[in-house]
C-alpha cells in the first residue's frame, strides 16, 4: 500500500515537472503620451437618431482641424460622411438631414492672419443630406437655416447678402 502511494506521488511529481513553462505574451511597447498626440484624439461633439430609428447621425471632431459628420444606417450598416458639417437638423419625417458646411478652418485662420475683412471670408454653405438616395446637395453663402420640429417637407434658409460692387 505503501509502494503505490509513493509510486503515484512519484508520477504526479514527475507529471508536473516535465509540463513546459508557458510564457506569458510580450505585450507591444506603449506609445508615451505627449502633446503631439493630443491633436490626434477625437471626440464626439453632436449625436442623434432620426424620429423613425432607421438612421443615427453624429459629428466627429478633432481637436485641431475640420470635422465631419456620419450617417449611419442602422439596418443596413451603410455609412457616409461630410466634412466640415456642423448645426446638424433632421427632418421630421426622417428623409433628409440640413447643416451648414463650415469653410475649412486652415484657410479662414490664414485669411485672418492676413487681416482679411470679416467680408472677404468664404461663407458658410448649406448642405441637404437625403438618406434614401446618400446623396447631399450643396447651397452656397448661407447665413442661416431652419427645420420645423413637427412637420417634414419644408425648410426655411437665409443667404448672405449679395455684395455690391463698387463703381470704379
Amino acid at each position: 500500500m505503501k509502494s503505490y502511494l509513493v509510486l503515484s506521488l512519484l508520477l504526479i511529481s514527475s507529471f508536473v515537472y516535465s509540463q513546459k513553462k508557458v510564457s506569458a505574451p510580450i505585450a507591444p511597447a506603449k506609445k508615451s503620451l505627449s502633446h503631439t498626440v493630443y491633436d490626434g484624439w477625437k471626440e464626439i461633439t453632436w449625436k442623434a437618431l432620426t424620429p423613425d430609428g432607421t438612421f443615427a447621425a453624429f459629428t466627429v471632431n478633432p481637436q485641431d482641424g475640420d470635422g465631419k459628420v456620419i450617417f449611419y444606417n442602422i439596418n443596413t450598416s451603410a455609412q457616409d460622411s461630410v466634412k466640415r458639417a456642423a448645426d446638424i437638423a433632421l427632418t421630421f419625417d426622417s428623409r433628409y438631414a440640413v447643416f451648414k458646411i463650415k469653410p475649412q478652418q486652415k484657410l479662414v485662420k490664414d485669411l485672418r492672419r492676413q487681416k482679411k475683412k470679416k467680408e472677404d471670408l468664404p461663407k458658410d454653405s448649406l448642405g441637404i443630406y437625403t438618406f434614401a438616395t446618400r446623396k447631399t446637395e450643396k447651397i452656397a453663402d448661407v447665413k442661416s437655416f431652419k427645420v420645423p420640429e413637427k412637420a417634414g417637407g419644408v425648410m426655411a434658409y437665409q443667404l448672405e447678402a449679395i455684395k455690391e460692387a463698387k463703381p470704379a
